[in-house]
């Protein structure tokens, strides 16, 4: 079948919405899972953001004119994040999803991107392969946990001013190697609010809730304080995160605050790469 690709558009916004909700929702209820979008509206806003942020590049795949997929990579910095990628289950298995992929990894090439990274929910045996034979590598398995509001909320943790952006810089490229200053900065301007944590006059990390959120910290004590303050202070639908579980020590301090578990995901990276040096929760991007 002939497959042409274009540039993601908002009048694409409806029709790829429908075919994310599908397409996840076929793949997770044959493991028993529940689906990442209850139905094709709730899908609408994200993909409305993602076609909305500068940051973002994406493709919509068509065959005789009618959208059947579509992939995006985030360049807010020097490291990309492929994803959602998405096909509608009428073409899956036609090479639509390869041929998606392979795209947006040029697409990241021209901007200069080498290093690349995506999350796949690990129950995905099929794009746990096809991400495997495109080179991408296994670096962690990652349980995506829901945080629970406690009495206590940390003294040391607040919102981050205008005058935060450069400790966010130093923090993210000193624990995870590479600075998110732009993808929290952008973030921030969507209003998407981020927390940071000050032990004895210096940040010692901050975090963005939510699963398009990420956190960087010096300890196992700053992830705990920003996660348990900002499940008081966002709303249930932020109030989850990602737990690398080479993390052991923070994942069985995770549970034992009563903590539960959605599923599992598997971190993967193309490129380049050194595990982080300090604590870190990705976002579903990387």
């Amino acid at each position: 079948m002939a497959v042409e690709l274009v540039p993601a558009k908002p009048e694409h916004v409806a029709q790829i919405s429908r075919i994310a909700y599908k397409s996840f929702l076929g793949i997770s209820s044959r493991h028993g899972f529940p689906p990442d979008f209850p139905n094709a509206e709730s899908a609408k806003p994200v993909y409305d953001l993602l076609i909305q942020r500068d940051d973002y590049i994406g493709l919509v795949a068509l065959i005789n004119g009618r959208p059947v997929g579509s992939n995006f990579v985030m360049k807010s910095d020097r490291i990309a994040a492929i994803g959602p990628l998405s096909v509608d289950p009428s073409v899956q298995g036609h090479g639509v999803g390869r041929l998606l992929m392979t795209s947006i990894l040029a697409l990241a090439a021209v901007q200069q991107l080498n290093d690349v990274r995506l999350l796949q929910d690990t129950y995905n045996a099929t794009a746990l392969a096809l991400y495997s034979s495109l080179g991408f590598e296994v670096r962690d398995t990652v349980a995506l946990m829901h945080t629970s509001p406690s009495d206590s909320r940390d003294p040391f943790v607040r919102p981050i001013r205008s005058s935060d952006f450069e400790e966010i810089d130093r923090i993210s490229s000193t624990l995870f190697n590479a600075s998110r200053r732009n993808e929290v900065l952008i973030e921030s301007q969507y209003g998407f609010q981020t927390y940071i944590r000050e032990r004895e006059g210096r940040a010692t990390g901050y975090l963005v809730p939510g699963l398009v959120g990420h956190g960087v910290y010096e300890t196992e004590e700053d992830a705990l304080a920003l996660l348990t303050s900002a499940s008081e202070l966002v709303t249930p639908h932020f109030r989850k995160f990602l737990c690398p579980l080479r993390q052991s020590d923070l994942f069985q301090k995770c549970l034992k605050a009563g903590w539960r578990i959605e599923k599992l995901l598997t971190y993967m990276t193309l490129g380049p790469y050194e595990y982080p040096k300090g604590i870190w929760t990705p976002s579903a991007c990387y």
